[in-house]
């Protein structure tokens, strides 16, 4: 497996809520962490799936009112959280601050995308893959993605859009800092294309593509973001 699966930018583990028990999965992880190695958990993200039945697994969100059915399906799924992040350091030894950092999202139906707690759920799934991934692949995640993220902002939960405009773009310029004193020079602008070897100038290369691809989906994600919310705005009115 390891030598057809050397290269992996991120490993997605898919989890059902039907099941009782995150325990039984220990010894798969083993598995996997014996073949590619701990580091691995490094850009690993846990997705939930079958989370659109949350109701008839828990008689305590079927019970209760609608009001309260988001705060007790967040309160599940932080529950699971809590489970395999002290499997992931007990039983299959994870370092506790790389396990902390593990991203753990629901998913359900395509058809029917609406959880308890959102109106759609690929949006903080594509987010939580995007902010996982080993960072060269990235920028390609990107661009794979910009129409479909742009073109359909009532996928997208604020929460995720104000992540990604106020945040992600300033970690790519601190990474970039952080890869261009690494060469030993203050500015990663003045560093490409320098007196150093290939690798540090292609990494260095990457940085900025991916700091200025964040830039500009984050500028258009949010005018689509307004325009829809505008839309919307609009047709309620009209009601």
């Amino acid at each position: 497996m390891k030598e057809k699966c050397s290269d992996m930018d991120i490993y997605i583990y898919y989890v059902s809520l039907r099941e009782t028990r995150f325990e039984k999965h220990v010894t798969a992880m083993k598995k996997l962490t014996k073949i590619f190695g701990k580091r691995m958990w490094e850009n690993s993200l846990f997705v939930l799936t079958h989370a659109n039945l949350a109701e008839d697994m828990d008689a305590e969100i079927l019970e209760a009112e609608d009001g309260q059915k988001p705060e007790l399906f967040k309160a599940m799924i932080q529950a699971w959280k809590e489970s395999v992040v002290s499997t992931l350091i007990t039983h299959v030894g994870v370092d506790e601050a790389i396990a902390n950092r593990i991203e753990i999202v629901p998913a359900g139906y395509s058809i029917d995308p609406a959880l308890l707690d959102r109106d759609h759920w690929l949006s903080p799934v594509w987010f939580a893959a995007l902010y996982t991934m080993n960072p060269r692949a990235q920028p390609a995640m990107m661009k794979l993605n910009f129409g479909r993220i742009v073109e359909k902002p009532e996928e997208i939960r604020d929460e995720d859009l104000q992540k990604f405009i106020h945040e992600q773009p300033l970690i790519f310029s601190q990474r970039g800092a952080a890869v261009g004193e690494k060469y030993g020079e203050s500015e990663v602008g003045k560093a490409v294309g320098c007196r150093m070897g290939k690798g540090a100038s292609v990494e260095i290369k990457l940085v900025l593509e991916l700091h200025a691809v964040a830039v500009e989906i984050a500028k258009r994600l949010q005018k689509a973001f307004m325009e829809y919310i505008e839309g919307t705005n609009e047709a309620k009115k009209g009601e």
